[in-house]
């Protein structure tokens, strides 16, 4: 278990340009595949592995990715992992934050979670409370002030799935995120903005009957004065990922729910979502109040209260309030 107070994460650097923003994310694929292509030849018997070659490879892609003003990946909550090593063996993982600020004034900041993340991981006939992962924080606030933010979310993410062979229809592994209130603010004028969520991300791999991911964000309040607020850019990450089913229709790699969400998420042309994401069966997104005002800026997509979900994936919202008071 992990308890702190106040985390405080400021980000800054100049604008990049779109040439710019473009060679980042190739150099991001080639790190990704060459991850991939060693991972294969590692354990394949028929695979000969030149390890000078891929250090090069390596450190090249690497090299290329130290960009400054560039920030990927930005979490402010806590990391907890349960891991169950069979159906029996107990597993339980905490990690609890007070309160998260989270200033993005300048840069190119890319998949930015102020909540924290839960992983369970756990066989296919887990009985219910022994694998449990659990984040909390208490008040998150996100000030956006200047540079490039793509997908801001103010909740947490969990991913909940089983290791072994079988489906895990029986599994009861537990992943849970829970944000008493979320405050994002977006300011300036040459602010830009691809995504906002003001929840969070739930992802259930587990096929159970029961809900195993849960990413619950209670109040949610959305500012935006100036700037503008796009459409999401899932192909960023997207691309990267593999969408198939099995024969039976569930998603038969991890990249489905990715794959499946984003295009729902891209057909829709979201540019500001009230709660959050959920895929997988029965993963759970949820928030009792939203409150998104427009105040100002531009606002080049659509605004919903509530969230999306795919795959069996379910979203909830008890009162969404939508308010244009100025904004174009």
């Amino acid at each position: 278990a992990t308890t702190e107070g106040t985390v405080t994460i400021s980000l800054d650097g100049q604008k990049l340009t779109d040439t710019q923003k473009g060679a980042y994310q190739d150099s991001v694929e080639t790190l990704y595949n060459l991850g991939w292509t060693t991972l294969n030849q590692i354990i394949s018997p028929d695979s000969e592995v030149n390890v000078d070659d891929l250090l090069n490879q390596l450190q090249t892609s690497v090299d290329e990715l130290n960009v400054p003003g560039v920030h990927v990946g930005n979490m402010g909550g806590g990391l907890a992992v349960a891991r169950g090593t069979n159906a029996t063996v107990k597993s339980e993982a905490t990690a609890d934050v007070q309160n998260v600020v989270m200033q993005l004034n300048g840069g190119y900041n890319v998949a930015n979670l102020a909540g924290g993340m839960s992983l369970a991981f756990g066989g296919s006939e887990t009985s219910e409370d022994t694998v449990v992962a659990n984040s909390h924080v208490g008040e998150v606030n996100v000030n956006i002030t200047g540079g490039d933010a793509v997908l801001v979310a103010g909740g947490g993410a969990t991913y909940a799935t089983t290791y072994d062979d079988e489906p895990g229809y029986n599994s009861m592994v537990s992943a849970q995120s829970t944000v008493d209130k979320a405050t994002i603010n977006i300011a300036n004028s040459d602010t830009v903005v691809d995504g906002i969520f003001g929840g969070g991300i739930a992802v259930d791999d587990t096929n159970a009957a029961q809900t195993n991911a849960t990413s619950v964000t209670n109040d949610v309040e959305i500012n935006v004065h100036g700037g503008a607020v796009n459409v999401v850019e899932f192909g960023v990450m997207s691309r990267f990922f593999d969408d198939a089913l099995s024969d039976t229709g569930a998603p038969a790699t991890v990249g489905t729910y990715v794959t499946e969400t984003s295009g729902l998420v891209d057909a829709a042309n979201v540019a500001i979502m009230g709660t959050g994401l959920a895929s997988g069966g029965k993963a759970l997104v949820s928030t009792d109040t939203t409150s998104i005002n427009l105040y100002g800026g531009t606002v080049n997509g659509n605004v919903f209260g509530g969230g999306a979900a795919t795959l069996g994936g379910q979203s909830e919202v008890g009162k969404s309030d939508i308010n244009v008071a100025g904004a174009t």
